[in-house]
Parts: structure tokens; C-alpha cells; sequence
């Protein structure tokens, strides 16, 4: 078994909370944003509820945070480098609501910081050979 493939298995393992209306998950692998020229771990908040117009993203230290972008009823939200351990909340907002969040439209998910730092050096790395795997190529 590759060291890859053992992290990408602990992410799937991760603690995950859901109730009817939302489903949170921690992404396979780290995205890499065009802003910060950097990849991140990247967090994907599902709504199962066709009003959900946006969500409220929780940090484990209580902080809220924007989604980074959302599509068709899913909300992403891409970590700041470095992460924080521990539990993510993604709570669906009402449609006539402005900032609060029923108990029953949220969901959790656990993070774990050097998961998600192993995730983002994988990264990196394999998009450092596939630029050398390119210009190795032109010389060709």
C-alpha cells in the first residue's frame, strides 16, 4: 500500500455528522487555489434541500468563515494553510433567515491537521512532477 493511498483512507474515515438536509465531507484530496497559489484541503457542504441559498462554515475555534464557492446546492469551502484539528460545522441557512442556523440543518466534520498537511505535501509534489514530467517533454 502507498503512503497516498493510507492518507487518502484516513480522510474517508472521518468522524462525519449529518442530518436530512446536509451531508459535509472532507475532499479526497487538496485543491489548488489560483489566489493563493497554494493548495488547500478542501471541505464540500451538501444540501439535500432545495431552498438552501447558503451556509455557515464554523472553524473549530468558533470563527466563521465564508464558502470559497458553491454549485447546484453544494458549498465549498477551501482551509487556510495551516489547518486547524478539529470539528468543521456547515449549517444551512433558512430561506427567510439571515444569520441563524436550525440544529436540525447542520452538520460536522473532524480535521485533523497533519492529515491534511500530508494531503497538501502529496499534492504539491505530484503537481511538482508533472511540471517536470512537461518540460523533461518540450526537451524531447
Amino acid at each position: 500500500m502507498s503512503y497516498g493511498r493510507c492518507v487518502e483512507f484516513l480522510v474517508f474515515l472521518a468522524c462525519v455528522r449529518a442530518t436530512c438536509t446536509l451531508t459535509i465531507r472532507q475532499e479526497p484530496r487538496a485543491v489548488y487555489n489560483n489566489q493563493t497559489g497554494q493548495f488547500h484541503v478542501q471541505l464540500t457542504c451538501i444540501s439535500h434541500h432545495g431552498t438552501t441559498r447558503a451556509v455557515i462554515w464554523t472553524n473549530p475555534l468558533g470563527h466563521e468563515l465564508n464558502s470559497s464557492s458553491s454549485d447546484g446546492g453544494e458549498f465549498r469551502l477551501l482551509l487556510p494553510n495551516p489547518v486547524t484539528t478539529g470539528l468543521y460545522d456547515c449549517c444551512a441557512l433558512a430561506p427567510n433567515a439571515k444569520t441563524t442556523c436550525p440544529d436540525s440543518s447542520s452538520a460536522s466534520v473532524f480535521v485533523d491537521n497533519v492529515d491534511a498537511r500530508i494531503m497538501v505535501m502529496e499534492a504539491e509534489h505530484s503537481d511538482r512532477l508533472k511540471r517536470m514530467d512537461a518540460k523533461f517533454n518540450k526537451m524531447n
